[in-house]
């Protein structure tokens, strides 16, 4: 095999046919590093005997101690095939022996993380790529991430090769026959293959559901127009070809191997061998060496399983795969037999070196054996240029799909950019389109022109003989003047000469800077690249149909820097790159965040951003140890952010800058690189901070007291009990919980909101979680052009206040967009499910929708409960300019008359949900200038003073609505209870009232506080207005049983019998509950199935491994937040619970426990009991 030469794998970068790009999927330690290393001896790299031992593309020196891959990292490889030449005898000559041809090829292979906290790592390899080796361990089987890994290279559409790795471990750990290990193999076959099942049923499940419902409203219209009501509707499922997407070794997909012993196979191997022996056609051989096939001793024939007729045969793919390589494991590692092996070796012709046969290292030998036999490079190379598509083969069908994520049928190209994209054109005429799916940080001193460079031979003799000429040249000019005592001085060399004569100035390395350089981790669609070229970066929130000046907050230029090669941890540079390839790019750090589109045009769609199924869920705070680091912080936290596709990093309200990371051992990485790589200064970090959510039980609370608490409660006007005005008999169109109704009033006595609240069922909260996408994208397309080019977005620093988990949709492939109308109804028909098996009456509160929060997306209901105004509808609140035609005049009337109150839809509350719109893009026909009044009670009918310059009007209702939404945002944005955000509960406001004080009354004259409603409510109205709002959604809330609900994460854990009763006190002490307990067919190992809190989950993979002696390891993912039932404020009440645990209730509270540790680190007051004078207290002198 030729040896590494970069510059012909930067030749082959312009032949697009003879490129593969591909990843490697596992889980962790199923083998991924491992094989990566057997590939690179190929090349040279690294030594044959060294491989699975360096793991050179593991750079990083924590992950050397690890031995977990945690940064993807890629690697352009150079291969060669010599096939044989097709025959072309068109002149009917006898044909000679067929001829050879040799085929270069370059495969750019990268190399990803298996372990969940990096989850984000394998997307941007997966996005970069066109095809997959997804490796299983046969030993552990199918594991969690082994199917995140299968549904991320699904999304991406890469075409996967399926490796069944560690086969050696049946052999020698598990001692299994080779019939036991067929059908162990089999099973493991058919896991895969239901897991990709799974994946297109859903997929197809959803799209007859999107064309179901298209149709129903196509037939619906048609029969409208025909006027034939005895029309029937008829639906089929559409019947899909699912073959091609199931691994099967005969189809040359499936691979067999031992990584760690460096050989592999397929079934097309043996196929060949077999061949000319059993006088079979190679092609009958490829289709029945798997499966229940047999051969026949006597006829010398492949019979099937159903003609057996009882004889005892063993299936081809053992007796003529499988019993061979038992037999070389038998005589090398169980049972070593030196005679044995030099005959194996003989009968198989393998060059083996005597010495190597010679070594007491079994496993040595075994290696050399079978790396000689059936060598693993050369298999995976030869499936990857066979089974992978090439770029241009890939392109048509992965792009359509990675640029129009939610279209299916794929979109045909719109333009001159996606036509080339498809095309993988690599012309000079076709768009430069570049993707960027992540920054990686780079020494600069390692950088390729801060090295020192190497000169050829050619370079040195030249060097030599300008030396030479120097030195001949100076001593010539000593002897022409003797006299001259100038001529006794040195030469002083030129700013431009070396100032040794041994060291030309072209050699010396130039002065590298101090730091990191961020490099971009790019792959080119279209069009060729060279260094100086000037590019768009476009984000992935670039629309292009959109003027770019309306959007330029997502647009920016940047001149290119170098270009290079990737080799793993060194970077080789080149001129030009060509489309379809796999490259580094310098010069992008101040211009990219985590990933964005580069192109030569605007007229250019940016590709959608990663599919992410990990969410930061573990933060800390961080401060500098001495505080005048803290610039040297920020910058080392904007560099980080750039570098990590799935760390966050915002500023707390507080000033913290807190850092969200996906695991434990994700956020131990990020703060190794702030302190080493970016920041390099000393850094404080505060215990992991998680999240928590809080939500109410249907069970009211037994005592007042929770309110007061937390709380201080707002004077509470006069009003004793919500009225609905002109609604017969006070029914209000929602139904309340009397017991949970709260007023509160403003402290001026200004205002007064009714207002209540009551838990949302379960199907509803799940649905609004899964489909805030969907609200976000009506709340967004309201705004005008002009809007949406004043958004600025802070690509530094992510400046929120809290919590930027205040929504839990953590899995990004499990949803859809729905239309406006499908969601609406979707969310009317959960609600009257519920009604029938609840008993619960919801009513209208779908029609009555006037918010989600918090954030106007999170599973929070705001409902107008109020028969005498209509607000805006929800889909109109994120836009602060409002139509001309709903700007209201002044209007005060006493009370509505009955002719204004039937026009009002008082007294006919359906009157007014019925004039709700259909679609977000028509406006409100129904709010008129008399619906927006607000009933006033006041004595006077006018007078007041004029302020200086602010004109006088009258106060509506319109005027405060903002703020009364912006109320329910902050109460559901920071809950009561330790101010996390709150889901699950519908707040109701049941009624509003301004209570204005009479402008003629003596002594209001002079105050224009009071008697301009203009200067109320330019000063202090909204935010009384607000503060009111939310304490009255607080107190709602407390009058329910409130309940925290807790981070989790779904647990797995692999162990043995031996250690199973370990496992289990481990997950008890750490209050984790174990959902199912399997013991994996064919092994002695037991899968674990537990639900585990986050805020129990640090140290608990050391601790599990410490105590079963490193015979198990847990996997950790995150699976939302589920109820600790129980309440933060219960206290023993009746006589049992008192006799029992006493008054203090000295039994362990752990919400209240929860609620305190919170409250605590967020500087709120705490219920604790402090010893104010320790000297006076009794026990001092015992």
């Amino acid at each position: 095999m030729s040896v590494f030469h970069a510059n012909r794998l930067a030749n082959l970068q312009a032949n697009t046919d003879c490129i593969r790009n591909l990843c490697i999927l596992a889980h962790v330690d199923h083998g991924k590093t491992t094989l990566s290393d057997a590939l690179l001896s190929t090349n040279g790299i690294i030594s044959s005997k060294n491989a699975g031992k360096i793991r050179y593309l593991d750079s990083r020196e924590d992950e050397q101690e690890r031995g977990i891959t945690m940064e993807s990292s890629g690697i352009s490889l150079y291969f060669k095939v010599l096939r044989r030449r097709s025959p072309d005898n068109t002149s009917g000559a006898p044909s000679g022996p067929p001829s050879m041809e040799e085929q270069e090829y370059l495969v750019n292979l990268i190399d990803s993380p298996g372990h969940v906290d990096f989850s984000s790592e394998v997307s941007t390899a997966s996005r970069l790529c066109d095809g997959a080796l997804v490796l299983v361990d046969v030993v552990e089987g199918v594991c969690t991430q082994t199917i995140t890994v299968l549904k991320q290279a699904w999304t991406e559409h890469v075409r996967p090769i399926l490796v069944l790795n560690k086969i050696d471990r049946l052999i020698t750990e598990l001692q299994m026959t080779p019939h036991e290990a067929y059908l162990h193999l089999c099973q493991i076959l058919e896991q895969v293959n239901a897991v990709m099942a799974t994946f297109l049923t859903g997929e197809i499940l959803e799209e007859d559901a999107r064309k179901l419902e298209e149709a129903k409203l196509k037939f619906l219209s048609d029969s409208a127009s025909s006027q034939d009501p005895s029309a029937d509707f008829e639906w089929t499922l559409k019947e899909i070809d699912d073959a091609h997407i199931y691994f099967s070794p005969e189809l040359g997909n499936v691979l067999f191997s031992s990584a760690i012993h460096g050989w592999a196979f397929g079934i097309q191997h043996f196929a060949q061998l077999y061949a000319s022996k059993l006088k079979v056609k190679e092609s009958l051989l490829r289709s029945t060496l798997w499966g229940d096939y047999y051969l026949d001793p006597k006829t010398k024939r492949i019979i099937p399983h159903k003609a057996l007729k009882g004889r005892n045969l063993k299936p081809m793919f053992v007796q003529f795969v499988l019993d061979n390589i038992w037999t070389v494991y038998q005589v090398i590692v169980m049972n070593p037999n030196p005679t044995k092996i030099e005959k194996i070796v003989q009968t198989l012709s393998l060059k083996v070196l005597p010495r190597d046969l010679r070594s007491k290292d079994s496993q040595a030998v075994v290696t050399s054996v079978m790396t000689q036999w059936l060598p693993l490079a050369p298999t995976v190379f030869l499936a990857a240029i066979d089974k992978l598509p090439s770029p241009k083969q890939a392109q048509p069908y992965r792009l359509p799909r990675l640029l129009y994520p939610y279209q299916d049928p794929p979109l045909p190209p719109k333009n001159a950019a996606e036509t080339a994209i498809y095309n993988c054109n690599a012309s000079e005429e076709a768009p430069a389109v570049v993707y960027v799916s992540k920054m990686f940080a780079v020494p600069v001193a390692l950088l390729p022109e801060n090295q020192r460079v190497q000169l050829t031979a050619e370079e040195l003799r030249a060097r030599g003989r300008s030396e030479r000429e120097r030195r001949l040249q100076s001593r010539t000019t000593d002897q022409s003047t003797p006299g001259d005592p100038s001529a006794l001085a040195l030469p002083i060399p030129s700013s431009s000469e070396a100032v040794s004569g041994d060291v030309p100035l072209e050699e010396s390395p130039a002065p590298a800077e101090e730091g990191h350089a961020l490099i971009g981790f790019c792959r080119l669609y279209s069009g060729i690249l060279c260094e100086g070229q000037q590019l768009y970066v476009l984000s992935p929130k670039f629309n292009p149909r959109l003027p770019a000046r309306l959007q330029p907050q997502h647009i920016s230029q940047v001149r290119m820097g170098k270009l290079y090669l990737l080799m793993g941890r060194d970077l080789h540079p080149v001129n030009r790159v060509y489309a379809g390839n796999v490259f580094g790019m310098a010069g992008l750090g101040g211009h990219v965040l985590k990933s964005a589109t580069l192109s030569t045009t605007l007229d250019c769609p940016s590709l959608s951003s990663m599919l992410s199924h990990s969410a930061p869920i573990v933060r800390a705070a961080l401060e500098p140890v001495r505080l005048a680091e803290m610039d040297q912080l920020v910058q080392g936290l904007k560099l980080l952010n750039r570098a990590d596709p799935c760390v966050e990093v915002y500023i707390q309200e507080t000033g913290e800058h807190v850092l969200a990371a996906a695991g434990e051992l994700h956020l131990e990485r990020c703060l190794t690189d702030l302190r080493e790589r970016f920041a390099r200064i000393e850094i404080h970090v505060s215990p992991p901070i998680v999240p928590f959510r809080e939500t109410v039980v249907f069970q009211l609370a037994s005592s007042g007291a929770n309110v007061s608490e937390t709380t201080t409660p707002v004077p509470k006007p006069t009003l004793t009990n919500s009225t609905y005005v002109g609604v017969e008999g006070g029914v209000p169109p929602v139904a309340t919980v009397k017991s949970a109704v709260v007023t509160v009033a403003t402290s001026n006595q200004v205002f007064e909101v009714v207002l209540s609240c009551r838990p949302l069922p379960e199907t509803v909260r799940s649905f609004l979680r899964l489909h805030q996408d969907t609200i976000r994208q009506y709340l967004i397309t309201q705004k005008s052009d002009v809007e949406i080019g004043e958004l600025r977005d802070n690509d530094e620093l992510t400046a929120t206040l809290g919590d930027p988990l205040t929504t839990d949709r953590m899995d990004d492939s499990n949803f859809t967009l729905l239309s406006l109308g499908e969601f609406l109804n979707t969310l009317k028909r959960l609600f009257k499910e519920d009604e029938k098996k609840s008993k619960t009456v919801w009513g209208e509160v779908v029609d009555r929708l006037w918010a989600f929060g918090p954030r106007r997306v999170g599973p929070n209901l705001l409902v107008n409960n109020m028969a005498h105004y209509q607000p805006r509808p929800w889909h109109y609140q994120h836009s602060s300019k409002v139509p001309s035609s709903q700007c209201l005049t002044p209007f005060r009337p006493a009370s509505p008359s009955p002719d204004e109150s039937e026009n009002l839809g008082v007294g006919d509350p359906t009157k007014v949900s019925r004039e709700l719109p259909s679609s977000p893009t028509t406006l409100h026909d129904g709010i008129t200038e008399r619906m927006a009044k607000l009933q006033v009670d006041t004595s006077a009918d006018g007078g007041g003073a004029t302020t200086e310059g602010l004109p006088k009007r009258e106060l509506h209702l319109r005027d405060l609505e903002e703020n009364i939404v912006t109320g329910f945002q902050l109460a559901t944005l920071n809950g009561p209870l330790c101010a996390e955000p709150v889901v699950g509960l519908c707040y109701i406001v049941e009624d509003c009232r301004l209570v204005l004080p009479d402008t003629n009354s003596a002594g209001t004259q002079s105050n224009h506080s009071k008697g301009n409603t203009s200067y109320l409510l330019q000063t202090t109205l909204p935010g009384q207005v607000i503060s009111a709002v939310r304490e009255a959604c607080r107190q709602s809330f407390l009058t329910w049983s409130p309940r925290l609900m807790l981070a989790m994460y779904r647990c797995e854990i692999q162990a043995t019998a031996e250690v199973l009763g370990k496992v289990y006190a481990v997950l008890a002490k750490r209050r984790g509950r174990v959902i199912s307990e399997e013991m994996k067919d064919g092994t002695s190992l037991f899968v674990i199935q537990a639900q585990l809190p986050v805020v129990e989950s640090f140290g608990f993979a050391d601790d599990i491994r410490k105590r079963t002696s490193g015979a198990a390891s847990p996997q950790l993912v995150f699976s939302g937040f589920d109820y600790l039932d129980e309440d933060p404020y219960w206290v023993p009440t009746t006589e049992e619970e008192l006799e029992d645990l006493g008054e203090k209730a000295d039994r362990e509270n752990l919400a209240k426990k929860y609620v305190d540790g919170v409250r605590k680190r967020k500087g709120m007051f705490v219920e604790q009991k402090l010893v104010e004078s320790a000297e006076k207290q009794r026990t001092l002198k015992k």
